[in-house]
């Protein structure tokens, strides 16, 4: 299963916030908002536009705490930060921390299947939102992990 991956952390602190890799989270935050049963409605996101902004920060926040009170429980653990980091190619770190990168994606693939979308997460994001299909193309390997 192919996964969107940044190349540098997106976040409020320590984070190079590289406009394309916040794109790629802003997309990853809608698609979640859109689909899922996150109380944090599609409106209090950013469109996917690359600049890191209060609302972006405040959708990282709020998804990390969906992901691990709704999603994951304590079986595994999500950072509670406010930081999206690139996952260096795996699906957790640590003892039982998943990356928060890896956490959006699957809810946003495993939430559009439920809801019967006949297209990944990647497709769908790239079909609704121009620019990040244009990141994803520009992106050595798609963007993906």
């Amino acid at each position: 299963l192919d996964h969107l991956n940044v190349t540098s952390p997106v976040g409020r602190w320590n984070a190079v916030n590289n406009p394309d890799d916040v794109m790629i989270v802003q997309a990853l935050l809608k698609v979640v908002s859109l689909v899922s049963d996150w109380e944090f409605t599609p409106d209090k996101l950013s469109e996917p536009h690359g600049r890191f902004d209060p609302k972006t920060e405040k959708g990282i926040m709020e998804f990390q705490k969906f992901a691990q009170n709704k999603l994951y429980g304590v079986q595994t653990s999500i950072s509670q930060d406010g930081r999206v980091s690139p996952a260096l190619g795996k699906r957790k770190w640590g003892t039982n921390w998943i990356w928060t990168i890896i956490a959006l994606n699957d809810t946003a693939g495993l939430y559009l299947a439920l809801k019967g979308y006949p297209v990944s997460h990647i497709e769908y994001i790239s079909a609704v939102w121009e620019q990040v299909a244009e990141v994803l193309k520009r992106s050595s390997n798609g963007g993906k992990v």
